[in-house]
């Protein structure tokens, strides 16, 4: 039987279950992120280059197109394997015999994966739960001289002065940065670098503390097709400080296009 079973190709019962149950899982978490990933941006949107995902996006649409792919290959090929097993009356017997033996290790595989999953997309800020940190407006605005897209997590007064001086050099005479006790302030700062004309926007929605990361939610605007807009160059930014925080900062960035 067993030379019989290598000949056709089928696995065993055991490893029809293990590959089945694994393949089920990652096609199912790659799906909740591909879900997500249009969801948040739209049909086919993350290919759209002018609408610009940021690069967590792309990471998660990467890897759950690839999980999609792959949990699909790991179910076609037991496929066969399990209704010819099903077909079979004595292995049918001893696949149902392997399934209750192994229920609790594929029960406990499948509630590690959705608390990791889960606990995964809270960490990023995706299932919008945490505690909202109030935040203060330093500055927001169309024009300055910060020309590159960056978001920065501001600590001391030395990067402080860095940052502020390449974003007030348009200004004349600069002003110099405005005093800030680090030890009790940290600055958040958004650019969305150098827009070819008016109508683009980037603001700070709101910040996130998720237990075990600082979520913040940047909202940028681009004007549509047929929007009537200015010829002239913009750098949008917005500046804000929230109470010290020490925990790692994710920037969520969602992407809202205006249709005229």
């Amino acid at each position: 039987m067993i030379e019989k079973t290598r000949e056709l190709g089928r696995y065993s019962p055991k490893t029809t279950l293990l590959i089945l149950g694994l393949s089920v899982v990652v096609f199912l978490v790659s799906c909740s992120l591909v879900g997500y990933v249009l969801a948040k941006y739209g049909f086919l949107s993350p290919y759209i280059a002018w609408a610009r995902p940021d690069s967590t996006t792309y990471i998660m649409w990467l890897i759950g197109i690839f999980g999609i792919i792959a949990g699909l290959i790991g179910i076609a090929s037991v496929v066969r394997s399990a209704i010819l097993l099903m077909l079979n009356p004595k292995e049918r017997k001893a696949l149902w015999k392997h399934l209750c033996m192994h229920a609790r290790v594929l029960s406990l595989t499948v509630i590690i994966t959705i608390s990791v999953t889960f606990l995964t997309l809270h960490t990023f800020g995706v299932t919008g739960t945490g505690a909202r940190i109030e935040f203060r407006n330093i500055g927001r605005g169309w024009n300055c001289g910060h020309t590159n897209s960056a978001y920065y997590v501001i600590q001391d007064a030395t990067e402080w002065a860095y940052i502020w001086n390449q974003l007030a050099k348009v200004l004349v005479p600069p002003p110099p940065p405005p005093e800030v006790n680090f030890s009790e302030i940290t600055i958040i700062a958004v650019f969305m670098g150098e827009c070819r004309s008016s109508g683009y926007w980037i603001e700070i929605k709101e910040v996130i503390d998720t237990g075990l990361s600082i979520v913040v939610k940047v909202e940028k605007t681009y004007p549509g097709w047929g929007c009537g807009t200015l010829g002239v160059i913009t750098n949008p930014y917005h500046l804000i400080e929230i109470d010290k925080i020490n925990k790692y900062v994710i920037f969520d960035t969602l992407i809202r296009i205006i249709y005229c």
